[in-house]
């Protein structure tokens, strides 16, 4: 398979963070340590009911703040709990 570049935009406190963790878990980089984090992440939701998932805070409706997030909004939102809950662990 051959390897593709995405760019993430992230606040630069965050990124800090991760290249801290990247260095006390001994990823060779900032890279490393974040495809570990995605493959957790994705295993963990793959493993998930799909009900779950689909639970939202009213029967069902949607609300506007998460019709208003977009998916880089979201996945920097995942990426900063990820981080957190790699900082329990240490």
């Amino acid at each position: 398979m051959k390897d593709a570049m995405i760019s993430v935009r992230m606040p630069s406190n965050m990124i800090k963070e991760l290249k801290e963790l990247a260095e006390k878990n001994h990823y060779i980089d900032l890279s490393e340590q974040l495809r570990d984090v995605i493959r957790i992440k994705c295993s963990k939701l793959l493993s998930e009911p799909a009900d779950s998932k689909q639970k939202t805070e009213h029967s069902g409706q949607k609300t506007e703040r998460k019709e208003q997030i977009t998916d880089k909004q979201r996945l920097v939102l995942e990426l900063s709990k990820i981080v957190e809950e790699l900082k329990k662990e240490i």
